[in-house]
């Protein structure tokens, strides 16, 4: 018997989707309004086995609970680095991957010019 896997990832997770790209800045209106684009594209489904996911980084942490000695165990609200947005996508979009790349970097060299950003760091998953 042969069972075909897409990366060790989904051994380990049992995952169906895997970060396609993270970019990282400092400066907040540009990475305001790429979130913005980008969240135009992708964020009517936050199903990321379906379609690609784009958030903030950090920004669905479901294990953020904090221990309170006189009330216990609450949840509070996760810690949302806004500097940085991830972008994930399902295997099931590999095909097409080269056109989403390059949509993602024009975006991304268009709002660098516009907001003058100067510490810019966009890392794609080559395994992807």
């Amino acid at each position: 018997m042969c069972i075909k896997i897409q990366t060790i990832s989904d051994i380990i997770t049992n995952s169906s989707s895997e970060v396609f790209c993270v970019v990282h800045s400092t400066n907040r209106e540009f990475i305001d309004e790429l979130y913005s684009q980008l969240d135009a594209i992708y964020g009517w489904n936050q199903e990321s086995e379906l379609t690609p996911v784009i958030e903030y980084q950090g920004q669905n942490d479901h294990d953020s609970w904090e221990y309170d000695r006189q009330e216990g165990y609450e949840s509070r609200e996760p810690e949302v680095d806004k500097t940085t947005i991830s972008i994930e996508m399902p295997y099931c979009m590999r095909k097409g991957i080269a056109y989403h790349r390059a949509g993602i970097e024009a975006l991304v060299n268009e709002g660098k010019k516009k907001h003058k950003v100067t510490d810019l760091k966009v890392e794609f998953n080559e395994d992807f």
